[in-house]
């Protein structure tokens, strides 16, 4: 090899060092970069989890109230209804002795 060619090599590789380290350096950067904005997605991440979370426990819990309400409401209802039927048969049931006593004389 001929000391020109040889001085030319070192030179090369003097460049592809410098290059190498320059570039080492640029992906740290970005490395460090990411990792920040990595970590800043990761906690509005987070925050959006328990919001979601939160609201699906309010839903849950709406919907449990929703079902014990419709749940009380259908007793009093029934209740209601019973008391209303129990009223209606009496009544019937007293208007049809009164017709029967008043119109035909009483049982027989």
């Amino acid at each position: 090899m001929l000391p020109e060619q040889e001085n030319q090599l070192f030179e090369d590789i003097g460049e592809i060092k410098a290059s190498i380290k320059s570039l080492n350096h640029l992906l740290d950067a970005h490395t460090t970069q990411d990792m920040t904005q990595f970590t800043a997605m990761t906690e509005a991440v987070n925050v959006v989890n328990v919001n979601v979370s939160k609201m699906i426990t309010d839903l849950a819990v709406s919907d449990a109230v929703r079902v014990a309400n419709e749940k009380h409401v259908s007793t009093i209802t029934n209740r209601r209804a019973s008391i209303v039927g129990s009223m209606a048969g009496f009544s019937a049931s007293a208007v049809l002795s009164w017709i029967q006593f008043h119109f035909f004389g009483g049982p027989q």
